[in-house]
């Protein structure tokens, strides 16, 4: 194996064709480039820590799924070429979900193409920030979102969330009022 560096656009673009929780960036470049359809990051991993991955990533769309409807009584679909971004007649989300439980912090990464599409909707749009773990999302308004990252001019957003305060510590946003638990933690 050899190492290589990425900026942070390639990067993006090799999560967006990402398998969640299975796919490498190896894998994703080896089904990009070589055609290689076979790929999975399931070579990179144990038989066990592939099946925790599988395991999780379907706990982790079923509380997605169960959070969309829950709270909107909507029927979602998914938005491609994300594989994350759902879409009903008149609502958007883009949901990112970190699985670890209890943890100090949670990371997500906003891709700038994803932005430009939320910012584009005509109707409500929100970026997801769900803990499937712990039961709870932070559901951010989209046009919130624009109004605190507009010294942003373009790019991708790094965000890292203090879960115990409930804050965006980019943009110290207290997220508190934004806090939705769901009833069915996982």
């Amino acid at each position: 194996m050899r190492t290589i560096k990425v900026d942070d656009e390639v990067y993006s673009f090799l999560q967006e064709h990402a398998e969640p929780f299975l796919d490498s960036p190896n894998t994703v470049l080896r089904k990009l480039l070589l055609k290689d359809s076979n790929a999975t990051g399931r070579e990179d991993m144990s038989e066990g820590s592939a099946k925790q991955a599988a395991l999780c990533s379907t706990e982790a769309d079923t509380f997605v799924q169960d959070y969309l409807q829950s709270r909107f009584d909507e029927e979602f679909h998914l938005r491609r070429p994300f594989r994350t971004m759902y879409q009903s007649g008149s609502r958007m989300a883009y949901v990112l979900t970190f699985n670890k439980s209890n943890s100090p912090n949670l990371w997500y990464r906003i891709p700038e193409n994803a932005l430009r599409t939320l910012f584009s909707h005509r109707g409500d749009a929100y970026v997801v920030f769900a803990v499937p773990p712990d039961g709870y999302v932070f559901e951010i308004p989209i046009d919130e979102l624009r109004s605190r990252s507009g010294h942003l001019s373009k790019g991708s957003i790094e965000v890292n969330i203090d879960p115990k305060n409930a804050r965006w510590r980019e943009f110290d946003w207290n997220l508190q009022p934004y806090k939705v638990m769901l009833s069915s933690a996982a």
